[in-house]
């Protein structure tokens, strides 16, 4: 159970890293809207690189059908995010206005993603709390068994040097009998 408990953890760190790096990639998206320099277009494209990136390896954490149906919906959500950015990197001007980039290539991209992003995120913290919530009854559990153990070794431990004392008195008198 501790290593399911690892895994979920991962999981939903790696989904919450996804999502963070999805969500800068489109906020530099906007400004390339807003701005249309450089910059904001290099790192709307580096940050959705290191989206894609990240998924990848939550993707290939996903074990049950239900995670890798919700991965799916993620990774539908950022390719198409991703066109709709490279598309606007590729083909913005300094002419063309903030409000028409933001219509044609931003407005709600961000929906399906965000949607399959928080179902993919509830699912992994709930099965990494439930999993954690075991390992927890397993020690505690182990720490009663542990105080059990306690207990009985120095029971043990009375006993045998009740045994021993009565052993060395019973020699002593013997060893006064043989003088």
């Amino acid at each position: 159970q501790l290593e399911q408990a690892v895994h979920y953890s991962e999981e939903a760190r790696l989904a919450q890293e996804v999502n963070s790096k999805f969500q800068l990639a489109v906020s530099k998206g906007k400004n390339v809207a807003i701005l249309r320099d450089e910059k904001n277009k290099e790192r709307a494209v580096k940050y959705m690189g290191e989206t894609k990136e990240a998924f990848q390896k939550l993707q290939s954490m996903a074990e049950s059908d239900e995670e890798k149906a919700m991965a799916k919906k993620m990774g539908d959500g950022i390719a198409s995010v991703d066109t709709k950015i490279k598309t606007e990197v590729a083909t913005v001007s300094d002419k063309d206005e903030a409000e028409d980039i933001y219509g044609a290539y931003l407005k709600d991209i961000t929906i399906d993603f965000d949607n399959a992003s928080e179902a993919y995120s509830d699912f992994v913290s709930k099965k990494a709390e439930a999993t954690q919530g075991g390992v927890v009854a397993q020690m505690a559990s182990g720490r009663q068994n542990s105080g059990f153990l306690l207990v009985a070794a120095l029971a043990m431990l009375g006993l045998t040097i009740y045994i021993t004392m009565g052993l060395t008195r019973n020699l002593r008198a013997f060893a006064g009998n043989l003088q």
